[in-house]
């Protein structure tokens, strides 16, 4: 990997989900779900009311940014219905910036945690990262909840990569090596 390399958008499979690249065929599902202030609120570039055009402009975006190797987006699908996003943005070599977003029909239902596992195991395991970080808006206590389910740990506030809307630069960040991640998982398979 790296910036020099074309990476071939890939699909993961969990238990209930599909995730992959966003195609032209997602936009409708993308306006039914983006367009809700509960999902807004906490995101820096989604916008509310979020349109078809918002989404077109998304699906192409994701599709250059695989492209050119610099970011690897997921629609999230359990069967037919978008219920998701997830993605890491490329900061270096050997960073990432992970970003997400859920259905409000689909919190608190263990569906966040699941798109995030599949993504961790490609990010660390396929595109060979070493560390990721995810900004959280400052009210989003549930999305700190989940990403310390997930193995993240709190690092304090930082810049955020993407601000959220009416926000300063900093707020509360977290952040998860590699090394974490394996010795995370070898604890989760030892009974």
């Amino acid at each position: 990997t790296g910036t020099d390399a074309r990476m071939t958008p890939a699909t993961l499979k969990t238990e209930r989900l599909t995730l992959r690249c966003p195609s032209h065929d997602d936009a409708d599902g993308l306006v039914a779900v983006l367009n809700d202030e509960r999902i807004s609120q906490w995101l820096s570039r989604v916008p509310y009311p979020y349109a078809r055009e918002d989404a077109i402009r998304w699906i192409a975006i994701a599709t250059d940014n695989w492209q050119r190797d610099t970011a690897y987006p997921f629609n999230a699908f359990e069967g037919d219905n978008l219920i998701g996003g997830i993605g890491i943005t490329r900061v270096s070599d050997t960073d990432g910036v992970f970003g997400y977003w859920l259905s409000p029909a689909k919190w608190r239902q263990g569906y966040g945690r699941e798109m995030m596992q599949a993504v961790l195991e490609f990010g660390f395991e396929t595109c060979g990262f070493t560390c990721f970080t995810a900004g959280i808006h400052p009210d989003n206590e549930r999305s700190g909840g989940l990403l310390t389910a997930c193995g993240f740990t709190s690092i304090g506030d930082q810049v955020y990569l993407h601000p959220p809307r009416n926000y300063e630069l900093k707020g509360p960040h977290f952040q998860l090596t590699r090394d974490e991640y394996r010795e995370n998982q070898g604890k989760g398979s030892a009974s």
